[in-house]
């Protein structure tokens, strides 16, 4: 409250012409945000542990690098399709090593390229060499696969940061439960990738592992907060990964970068071991997500993940096994499908992604597609933010005390933590202004607010929910197509502004419904034109336009989601698109 009072009586005092008083209150500012600019000793010794992180991760890597090409592995191996991969793993035409090595180095290249790995695995390798001693009959489903984790899910001897330099020396003591069921599949974990500062951004960045680029346009971002995911993907380094998704996590990056990504219904996956600064929330569930190049490798991943592995090991999980018939069936499906949700006009690649994607799945015997009018998108914004932000950003702001603050998340932090009383000047005065009018109606939400609150505000979460699925049953929809999000690939420090532009992700987190990117198209030249009649009637709009012009060959992926626990029928829904759309990056 020192910075509101100062200028509310430096303020007051100009008005009254009370000339001592107007040059204390500026005084005692100006002090106050010199005071603040000054590094504490805290701030100084993170930034210490962090250059010792990433000089102690260079050395690993170059060690491991010089290991590698001692006796350099095949890398056409990093090439093959999964299916062929897993039949030579299976045969004993390739050893679990030799896949392993393989994937290592090309990880490595990768990292070069664009900057997406956290850390390798030192017992990577070992646990490989394990796995080739398994005799052929039993030999896991995952059998001498690499899947790559992003940095969150914690491994034992590794510190999961989530991006922050005071946690470079927290190294885990135990390994998340989906990383222990993955191994116990036969999955070999070789390393972990780059998120941004807290999790809380769709893009890639911190002040620990730097930032991640977008490897088919070094400009762009790739995504966030599962951007060091997908950008190895995107460039040949990983077949299978993990993510994570809280308001497009795993899927905006998949749509960035042109792989497919699931966000499962929440509790279908275990979040045990998972790392947070938001734990303890839970007005917007938070789930781990599957990643890979194809929807046959996210399905693998669905099906390795709900099963008693996983049951036993996080008694939590409602024992409800992948639904191998729901992913096969021939049932007749009606898909409901929209470009525009209502909040946020989607740039001229993403609504023709969509409208391409219909053209595909009206051709198929098995679908039936119509138009689809979401009820109210604004108001379940509203609620994800006023949920997400009910106390005011305290939490976040605590775990940032004594961080520098990355660009990825300046927008964020802007938003968060203010008095009330500068949070509703900032909201009062933006509402004056022209074209402000939506920006207001979602950072008027982000306010500390009472228990009695909190629970009318998840109250109307349900309510919501339960009204969207009324209106699917009325149209008599089983699946929706929808845009991946507002933008394609965003240029770097573009993001931040611009977090209203995932609605169309934040929709299916709010009401905890399955969804799914698959990639379909590419930015055209003509989509490029298409720009000019984009709107521009508020600062949002002018900003998406600034965001991701200029991008042609970038991907453009859309979603599609069901209702809660409806997984399989996402994902079948996502093959069959996959395969009508032939997309090659």
């Amino acid at each position: 409250p020192t910075v509101p009072l100062a200028m509310a009586v430096a303020l007051v005092a100009l008005y009254v012409k009370w000339k001592p008083a107007a040059l204390s209150g500026a005084t005692g500012l100006l002090i106050w945000m010199l005071w603040k600019s000054l590094p504490s000793t805290s701030l100084r010794e993170n930034r210490k542990k962090a250059q010792r992180k990433q000089a102690e991760l260079a050395e690993a890597r170059e060690k491991l690098r010089a290991d590698l090409e001692a006796d350099r592995p095949d890398l056409a191996l990093t090439q093959l399709s999964l299916a062929e991969l897993q039949q030579q793993l299976r045969t004993g035409r390739v050893t679990a090593v030799a896949v392993t090595r393989a994937f290592l180095l090309k990880a490595l290249l990768a990292h070069d390229d664009c900057n997406c790995l956290a850390a390798c695995v030192g017992e990577a390798l070992e646990h490989a060499a394990a796995l080739d001693r398994v005799p052929p009959a039993q030999r896991g489903l995952l059998h001498g696969l690499p899947v790559s984790l992003k940095e969150c899910a914690q491994v034992a001897g590794l510190a999961a940061t989530v991006g922050l330099t005071k946690r470079c020396d927290d190294v885990a003591e135990s390994s998340a439960v989906v990383y222990e069921v993955l191994r116990a599949h036969g999955a070999v974990i070789p390393v972990t990738t780059n998120i941004p500062t807290t999790m809380l951004s769709y893009e890639c960045s911190n002040c620990v592992y730097g930032r991640t680029v977008n490897p088919l346009n070094k400009s762009r971002s790739p995504g966030g907060s599962s951007g060091g995911e997908a950008a190895l993907m995107a460039a040949g380094g990983s077949i299978l990964g993990i993510g994570s998704d809280i308001g497009g996590s795993a899927r905006i990056p998949a749509h960035f970068c042109g792989v497919c990504g699931l966000k499962p219904t929440q509790r279908r996956l275990s979040a045990m071991g998972f790392v947070s600064p938001t734990k303890g929330q839970s007005g917007v569930p938070a789930t781990p997500g599957v990643m890979s190049p194809t929807v046959a490798g996210c399905t693998l991943l669905m099906q390795a993940l709900c099963s008693p592995l996983a049951w036993s090991r996080d008694p939590t999980l409602p024992p409800l096994p992948f639904r191998e018939e729901v992913l096969l069936s021939k049932k007749k499906l009606k898909i409901g499908y929209y470009e525009f949700d209502g909040f946020f006009q989607a740039t001229p690649a993403c609504a023709r992604a969509v409208r391409d994607s219909v053209k595909l799945l009206s051709s198929h015997p098995d679908y039936e597609l119509v138009p689809f009018h979401p009820p109210n998108v604004s108001r379940a914004l509203q609620l994800y933010y006023g949920l997400l932000g009910a106390d005011n950003g305290r939490t976040i702001l605590k775990v940032l005390e004594h961080e520098d603050i990355d660009p990825c998340i300046k927008g964020l932090v802007a938003l968060i933590g203010p008095h009330p009383f500068v949070s509703a000047l900032r909201d009062f005065v933006l509402g004056l202004l022209p074209g402000f009018k939506r920006i207001v109606s979602l950072s008027s939400q982000v306010r500390e607010i009472s228990v009695t609150e909190l629970w009318q505000k998840q109250k109307e979460r349900d309510e919501y929910t339960h009204s969207f699925l009324a209106a699917m049953a009325e149209a008599d929809v089983d699946v929706l197509l929808t845009p991946a999000h507002s933008l394609t690939a965003v240029k770097h420090n573009h993001g931040s502004p611009l977090n209203a532009a995932c609605c169309y992700t934040m929709l299916f987190n709010i009401m905890d419904f399955p969804a799914g990117i698959v990639p379909v198209t590419k930015v055209t030249a003509a989509d490029e034109a298409a720009f000019a009649q984009y709107p521009t009637s508020d600062l949002w709009y002018r900003k998406a336009r600034e965001a991701c012009d200029d991008g042609v060959g970038l991907p453009v992926g859309v979603q599609i989601a069901a209702k809660p626990w409806d997984d399989e029928v996402v994902l079948r829904v996502m093959a069959d698109l996959e395969q009508a759309a032939n997309f090659r990056l």
